[in-house]
């Protein structure tokens, strides 16, 4: 039996969401809702989200920007990390 976390972030409420469509994070606007989605504003927000991911058993998937970034179209316990905003295709 797996025990679920309400939130494993708590505390980091600026640097993480919850069920966050990844569509618009990806070239072809396509993805599911990340479980949880962080964005580190610091390297100390990152390590300490990183921390809470490694001891609560979170898989950390690190997205890129460009059209080898995909993403799972079904939710998943997953925390994909982005280091910046995305672009909105008005530029």
């Amino acid at each position: 039996m797996t025990m679920q976390i309400a939130n494993p972030f708590s505390g980091l409420d600026q640097a993480v969401q919850e069920n966050v469509p990844l569509a618009k994070f990806t070239w072809y606007k396509i993805g599911g809702p990340a479980r949880w989605f962080v964005q580190p504003r610091s390297v100390e927000e990152l390590r300490e989200a990183s921390i809470r991911c490694l001891e609560n058993g979170i898989p950390v998937y690190v997205l890129a920007w460009g059209p080898t970034c995909w993403s799972a179209t079904r939710a998943s316990p997953t925390a994909p990390s982005s280091a910046s905003t995305p672009t909105t295709g008005d530029e």
